[in-house]
């Protein structure tokens, strides 16, 4: 095998355009490749794994080519060289090539970023090193061959192949069973149907007669000619067809069951025709009369449906600023086709004709809101692809500080806009380090406390009330309560004699500057940063919280709404004002009276709900607002909450529920503390949306 040398040209001329559309496609064939390598990793010899490294080095390599980027794409060659190595051996990875692999494609992603930055000067030194230590490898290797007939340089092909044996192939001594079982050894038998259609009734079955007929699919790397040598003393019994693997997955998605079972070899089109005769079904005459069997329909049913549930989607490339556009003037169809509503309904208000109207309007909203939810579902992305980024993070930390880490991963397929997405990834990546540096043991500790010395970290998200909830956890040393207690008195956080209870002492370590690490590093400190974690969930209108037991471990959970663009909220009034109540952080709606409230010395007054108390916060007070209720008498309460902490609001009056466009009010005017942003309804007038978490820490330092 001949060494590919890297090309020392490090200030190559690019299209552009050619270098964006790249860049798109190799982010995730990368991301998946880090999968593929932790499990190569784990499984050195796996050749699944090795094939998929191998396709993913190759799809980049030619990408890169096609391209123009020489570098990147003499590098990716050189890594494949080294693969096809092993792929064609069929043997396993030595640790010590493992870990020049591993460095190999860790450089190939940063000079795929780089890309982005302007150039790959800064990487040269580093590629030539590791171009040497490849070298090396591919120099160690046997040298290659040419391939014998019997080896396959055609690559997976896949083949319809109908078996219509003479009738009297017994009388000359050929088993076709052993010609079927020497055709497996040629490839994978994906599909075997045998036809039933000539096999007489019992009574006048000759023992010496071949009744039966085959047509199987075969995928193989052999050619065609390999297959014909199998059957070479019965040729005339063979017919082969080569069949592309997507046209034979339309058609089995497309064709009704009647021509599939001609196509698929179980009975001839004549006797199909004859059962269709019948008044009853014709694929219960075909089973009666024992011409298929019950199982052979059902499956080639079940294989068809299957079919037409798997087909592959044609899916194209958009800017993510086109799809922000379409949102924001869908956002902008659904305010205006709100205020005609309104206005045409105030017109129409006596007219005989408004229930029509009305019904008209309805369905226009029901379309709205659909083609919103459509759009909306168009920039939303799989978590998974965030979360696999962080595979190699731990791993290369874990190495680092002499650990030993298993990330269990799930809930991949849950989807968040890319915009939260974004947002969040910065959280994660710091709460995953803390976990391992601080949360998890060394393995010896962790011998000591009777545990696996190595330790596990789940990351996982699911779906729940609306939004989407994140959580870490690990199964380390825990929080230790009295330490953060001390902790926080040490620096100030807590006033000498102040009281709190667990949860709120948990929350301590969000408070800026809290930290229980014992020495500092760039990771170190369950605590060190979590205020800005908190920060920047709540920025995303979500909320984080830390359940822990010492010796057991500690889990983050954090809710995110699945978008920042619109949300259903609760409209109510103040006075002659508007506001909205983000729906995900109410609890209940009470109707309450005066004699359920109770006072409390120095602090605000409280009510009584499902066996606790909670302060009762005035809205209007909060957000100098004027308002009609000044008692609880003549308002409502709305039950809301953040994290754990609860608060009853008083309003004016509950008026509807709303689907609305969040509008920034920190880029439109300025930060408004208690507001999250605004929107504006079918009447034409602005709301503001109240920001939950930030109204109950008001109403409760008030």
């Amino acid at each position: 095998m001949s060494n590919t040398n890297l090309s020392n040209s490090y200030e190559e001329e690019f299209d552009q355009e050619l270098v964006s559309i790249f860049l798109e496609e190799a982010e995730e064939i990368l991301q998946q490749l880090d999968e593929d390598l932790l499990t190569l990793e784990k499984e050195p010899g796996d050749p699944e794994t090795i094939n998929s490294v191998f396709r993913a080095l190759h799809t980049i390599k030619g990408s890169a080519g096609l391209t123009g980027l020489s570098s990147v794409s003499n590098f990716a060659h050189l890594i494949e060289d080294v693969l096809d190595t092993f792929r064609r051996e069929g043997s396993r990875i030595p640790d010590s090539h493992m870990m020049v692999i591993l460095d190999s494609i860790e450089l190939l992603k940063k000079m795929v970023t780089a890309l982005t930055k302007g150039g790959m000067e800064d990487l040269q030194e580093r590629a030539e090193e590791i171009k040497e230590l490849l070298n090396f490898i591919v120099d160690l290797s046997p040298q290659e061959t040419a391939p014998s007939q019997t080896e396959s340089t055609f690559g997976v092909k896949r083949y319809r192949i109908h078996l219509n044996f003479d009738p009297d192939l017994f009388s000359t001594g050929t088993d076709p069973l052993l010609l079927i079982d020497e055709l497996s050894q040629k490839g994978e038998l994906k599909k075997i149907n045998v036809s039933l259609a000539e096999l007489p009734e019992l009574e006048t079955l000759d023992p010496q007669t071949l009744y039966l007929k085959w047509v199987i699919v075969l995928d193989t790397e052999q050619p065609k000619e390999e297959i014909e040598q199998v059957f070479i003393f019965v040729e005339e019994a063979l017919e082969i067809e080569e069949i592309s693997f997507q046209d034979d997955l339309e058609q089995l998605a497309e064709k009704n069951l009647e021509d599939l079972i001609v196509e698929e070899g179980l009975v001839d089109s004549q006797e199909v025709e004859k059962a269709k005769e019948n008044e009853k079904s014709w694929g219960d005459v075909l089973v009666e009369k024992g011409k298929v069997a019950p199982k052979q329909v059902e499956n080639l049913a079940s294989e068809r449906k299957q079919a037409q549930e798997s087909r592959e989607v044609t899916t194209i490339r958009v800017n993510t600023e086109k799809v922000e556009q379409i949102m924001d003037q869908v956002a902008e169809l659904a305010i205006y086709q709100s205020r005609i509503k309104n206005l045409v309904m105030d017109k129409m208000a006596i007219s005989a004709s408004s229930d029509e109207t009305r019904n008209v309007f309805e369905e226009i909203d029901k379309v709205t809101r659909q083609l919103q939810e459509e759009v909306m579902g168009v920039s939303m992305v799989p978590i998974g692809n965030t979360f696999v980024r962080f595979q190699r993070m731990v791993r290369d930390m874990a190495r680092e500080k002499s650990k030993k880490v298993d990330l269990v991963i799930s809930g991949k397929e849950t989807e968040l806009d890319r915009k939260v997405i974004e947002q969040i990834t910065d959280p994660l990546k710091h709460m995953l380090r803390n976990s391992l540096d601080h949360g998890l043991e060394f393995p010896e500790e962790r011998q000591k406390a009777g545990k696996d010395p190595t330790g596990k970290i789940h990351l996982k998200a699911y779906y729940r009330e609306g939004g989407i909830v994140i959580e870490i956890a690990d199964d380390g040393k825990g929080l230790d309560p009295d330490k953060i207690w001390e902790k926080a008195k040490e620096k100030g956080l807590v006033e000498e004699g102040q009281k709190l209870s667990r949860d709120e002492i948990m929350r301590l370590p969000f408070q800026p500057g809290f930290s229980t690490a014992e020495e500092v590093s760039d990771t170190s400190g369950r605590g060190v940063g979590l205020d800005v974690v908190y920060n920047n969930i709540s920025a995303l209108r979500g909320t984080v919280e830390i359940e822990s037991e010492k010796g057991i471990g500690t889990r983050f959970r954090i809710r995110l709404p699945l978008t920042l663009a619109i949300i259903d909220a609760i409209l109510i009034k103040l006075g002659q004002n508007q506001v909205l109540v983000p729906i995900t952080s109410i609890i209940e709606f009470l109707s309450l009276s005066s004699d359920q409230v109770r006072s409390v010395t120095g602090k605000r007054p409280i009510v009584q709900f499902r066996g606790d108390y909670i302060p009762l916060v005035s809205l209007s007070e909060i957000l100098g607002l004027e308002a009609n209720a000044q008692t609880i008498n003549e308002g409502m309460v709305i039950v809301v909450q953040d994290q754990r902490r609860r608060a009853a609001l008083l309003v004016d009056e509950i008026v509807d529920q709303e689907q609305v466009v969040v509008k920034s009010i920190k880029e439109n005017y300025s930060h408004v503390e208690g507001v999250e942003g605004a929107t504006i309804l079918g009447d034409g007038n602005v709301a503001l949306i109240i920001d939950v978490p930030s109204v109950i820490r008001m109403g409760l330092n008030q």
